[in-house]
Order: structure tokens, then sequence, then C-alpha cells
């Protein structure tokens, strides 16, 4: 009985030992479970936390996004005359009229200019299809949108040079060149050919009239036609490329015309060879661009270096050679080498005579150069007798708004004032720069150097008011056009501080005079007479000052 008992305490004993583990462990499990759970609970706390934060965003981005989309179709409808008709429309319906004409005013105003920049394109694209099937017709439309242009931008010198050109060109029909069909390019190689040698000669006409823009235009064309039919290694894809260069440089636009004249002079040198007639001819364009430019030293060895080579290629008293023998003359002159240039002048003009014939233009150029180089050395008198012989047979030969009729009266001009007869010479300069500006336009080269001459003797005048509006407007053109360190435009600085000492501004003009000399020196040479003007400017300033 004692044993039976005691087997059944110990087994019960252990079922409670058992039983005490196994709840032990359902423990263990449960407080695993709910920790897991309550882990789990708070990484879903903080989910939710970020979608909530994430949504907030996404509503705050929304909004945002609805307010820019918002502010883009407003300003879209700024530039949509649609919008503008829609909203004066009921404007007017609500009886403010006022308001209507003040939204499409200030519609109008924001467009204006780029639509006068569309209508100029435009224009130039008819330009430059006055040779084909309907020469009239396309010469109207260019003309139409042109002015078009101009009124919409009236302040764009370009347009309004444009504008000039087109409306002064005469377009005669005769036997328009007929292309395959009215589109802008030709068809095939043979035909681009034929198109391109008609916007050459037609260019050639516009460029010896002086119309330059529309000149440029009709290169334009023939280059990419040349482009596009494969035929940039041509004689009509080189010819238009340099034919593009000089309109680019009369025009005014150098930088463009050197760009075009290093391309052009690298397929020559490869096709041809250093010593071909092209070549040398366009390497004499380049030189040119480089005086234009103010890089006086870089064209006179472009010169120097060639001048010997066309020489013997071509011969001594060749055209070629000896127009490069009048542009060396010229550069020494501009570099104040006076009596170096006098020197080549007097040996060139004999020859000129002989070869070319007393009244050819280049041998009227060169009497234009020595009576220039004759002002400069001071000798006033003798350049003003060479110049009023030389004016009339000009006049005669070339006619009276030929460019370089209009040079030799700027010239004559420029000495009167220089003998002290600035009445005189103010008569001279207001002619000229009426037919210049009507000629020419507002802002090419020759116009601005004759706008400066006319300040200058406004100031000899003591019209400093109407002196200094024409600098001070003329000057950002300069600079544009040429640079800051120009020796044209540091002539016109030059003006501006004379104007500004005899305004009262002494001090200012002295402060400003010593920098204006060493620039001028170095754009121009020591020897040039605008240095020893502004040497003799600053000797009165600095005398004054004591």
């Amino acid at each position: 009985m004692k044993t039976e008992t005691t087997s059944w305490w110990s087994t019960l004993e252990t079922l409670d030992t058992t039983l005490g583990v196994v709840l032990a462990l359902v423990a263990i499990f449960g407080y695993s479970l709910a920790l897991r759970n309550w882990l789990r609970f708070k990484d879903l706390t903080k989910t939710q936390a970020r979608v909530e934060q994430r949504a907030a965003s996404l509503l705050v981005d929304l909004d945002q996004a609805e307010k820019e989309n918002a502010q883009l179709a407003r300003t879209r409808d700024e530039w949509m005359p649609r919008a503008w008709l829609k909203e004066a429309d009921k404007e007017v319906a609500s009886g403010n009229d006022v308001r209507a004409i003040d939204i499409l005013d200030q519609g109008y105003q924001r467009v204006r200019e780029d639509l006068g920049l569309v209508a100029h394109r435009l224009a130039e694209y008819h330009a430059s299809r006055i040779i084909g099937f309907d020469a009239s017709q396309e010469h109207a439309a260019a003309q139409r949108l042109s002015q078009l242009a101009a009124a919409l931008a009236p302040g764009h010198r370009d347009i309004a040079t444009f504008a000039d050109d087109i409306k002064g060109i005469e377009i005669i029909d005769g036997e328009p060149l007929q292309l395959a069909s009215s589109r802008f390019d030709a068809a095939d190689p043979q035909e681009a050919t034929r198109v391109i040698q008609a916007l050459l000669a037609a260019q050639a006409r516009f460029f010896d009239k002086g119309r330059y823009r529309v000149s440029i235009v009709l290169c334009q064309r023939a280059k990419r036609l040349s482009r596009h039919q494969n035929l940039d290694g041509s004689k009509q894809g080189l010819s238009a490329r340099k034919s593009l260069a000089q309109g680019l440089l009369f025009g005014g636009r150098a930088h463009g015309s050197l760009a075009e004249v290093e391309t052009l002079l690298g397929i020559l040198q490869r096709v041809h060879g250093e010593n071909d007639p092209d070549v040398l001819s366009t390497r004499y364009l380049e030189a040119n661009i480089l005086q234009y430019l103010g890089r006086y030293d870089d064209a006179l060895a472009k010169v120097e270096a060639l001048l010997p080579i066309e020489e013997r290629v071509l011969g001594e008293e060749h055209p070629s050679a000896l127009s490069k023998r009048y542009l060396e003359a010229n550069i020494l002159q501009d570099l104040g080498r006076y009596s170096d240039a006098l020197a080549k002048v007097e040996a060139l003009l004999p020859i000129e005579e002989r070869v070319l014939g007393v009244e050819h233009p280049s041998v009227l150029a060169t009497r234009s150069l020595e009576a220039s180089i004759l002002q400069d050395l001071g000798r006033y008198n003798d350049a003003l007798a060479k110049v009023e012989a030389l004016l009339p047979i000009e006049e005669r030969v070339l006619g009276e708004e030929h460019p370089n009729v209009l040079t030799a009266r700027h010239l004559e001009a420029s000495i009167l004032q220089d003998l002290g007869r600035f009445g005189d010479a103010l008569v001279r300069i207001e002619g000229l720069l009426s037919v210049r500006a009507q000629v020419q336009g507002e802002d090419p080269p020759h116009v601005l150097t004759t706008r400066c001459l006319h300040a200058k003797i406004l100031v000899s005048l003591a019209a400093r008011y109407e002196a200094k509006v024409i600098i001070d407007t003329i000057l950002s053109q300069q600079v544009k056009r040429w640079g800051a360190d120009h020796g044209y435009t540091l002539t016109s600085e030059l003006i501006r501080l004379e104007i500004l000492a005899q305004d009262g501004g002494r001090a200012e003009a002295r402060d400003h005079i010593d920098d204006l000399v060493t620039r001028l020196t170095k754009a121009t040479g020591p020897g040039h007479r605008r240095v020893k003007e502004a040497i003799e400017f600053r000797k009165e300033l600095n005398k004054a000052g004591r």
C-alpha cells in the first residue's frame, strides 16, 4: 500500500513538473507572439504615419502643380492673340471698352518684335527667290513682309536696312530661271548648279549697288544649295562662299566674313594648292577683313607675304597685284606710317594709270587714298585740291551715289574741317549723310564714320548738345560692331571727352585721357594723326588744370 501511494505521488509530481514546463513554454511563446504583434503594430503605425505624410506631401505637390499649370496657361494665353481677343470680347460685353483695348495693346507689345523677326525671315526667304518663276511676285512679297517687319520692330537695324535694300532694288523679269517646281531647293546637282549661277549673278548686281543685305541673302541660299547637293567643292560652291564673305564684310558683319574666309581657304588650298589665283584672291580678302577689324599688323603681314607670290605668279603689273599694293598703302596709313604710305601710292599711281587707264575705278580709288594721306600729313590744301579735282570725275564715271564717291565727299568735308572752314564742312557733311542713309542704311561702317565726323564738326561749331546726342548714339553701335578698342570707336571716345571738357567736365576728361591715349596708340600706332590729336588734347587739359 505504501509503495503504490508513493508511486502515484511520484507520478503526480512528475506531471506537475511537466505541466509547469509546458505552461512556462506556453507563456514564453505567448509573450513572444505578443511582442512580435506589438512590434508589427508599431511598424504598421510608423508605416501609416509615413503614408499619411506622403499623402499630405502629394496633396501639396498636386496643389502646387495645379497652380503652376494654371500659371503656365496664363503665360501661354499672354502670347496667344485668340486668348486676348476672347478676353477683350468679355470686357466689351461688360462695358469695359478701355480695359479691352489695354488687353489687346499689352498682348501686341509683348509679341510685336518677335513677329517682326518672323516677318523678316519670311521676307529674306522671298528675296532669295527673286530669280525664280516670278521675280516680281517674290520681290513684292519680300517688300510687303519687310515693311511689316520694320513696322513691328522699328528699333531693329538689320530689319530696317534690309527693308530699305529690298525696296530700293529693281527687278526685271526678263526670262526668269525656270525650276522643276516652285520649291526652294533644286531637284538635282545639275539644276542646283544653274540656280547657284543665277543667284551669284544677281547678288553681284546688288552688291555693286551697295545692296549688301539682299546680296547676303542670295549668297546664303547659294551656299545652302551647294551643301544640299554636295557641291561645296565645286566652282559654284566655292564662289558662293567667297561672295557671301564679301557681302558679310561690306554689310558690317566682319567676324562672320572672317569665319567664311578661313573655311574657304582651307578648302581651296587643299583642292588647288597655295599659288592658285582663287587662293591668292581669297587671301587678299582675308587681309581686307583683318584691316576692317583693326588688326592692322596682322593685315599688313598677310599682304606683305602675299604680294611677292602674286607678282611672281601673275606678274608685277597684273591688276590683282596692283590691288594688293593699294591695300598695303592703305594699311600703312591705318598704322600712322604716312610717309611710307605716300611713297607706295606715288609709285603705284603711274603704273595703274598706264595699265588700267586714268579713269579706271581702281585708279580713282588710289587718287582718293593719296588725298587722304596728304591730309594725314597735314598738307590740307594739297589734299583738298586733289579731292576737288577727283570728285567730278568719280561722279561722272561711277555715279553720284557710288560708295567711292560718297567716301571722297566724306574726305572733302573732313579736310574742310581741318582747314577751319567749319560752316562749309557742315554743309557738305549734312548733304552727304542724307544720301548715305538713303543708299547705305543707318549703321554701315562708312555711315558711322560720317556721323562721327558730323559730331566733330558740331563740336568745332560749339553745338555740343547735338554732337553729344550723335556720339552717344553711335558709340554703342561702334562698340558692338568693332569692339571698345578699335580705332574708330576710340576716335568717337575722344570726341566724347572733348564735349565733356567743353561742358565743364575737364576734371573727368583728365581722368580718362591717359587711358584713351594708351589704347589709341596700341590700336593705330604712335604716328597716327588721331593719337597726335589725343596727345594735344591731353596737353590742353593738363594746362587748364594747373
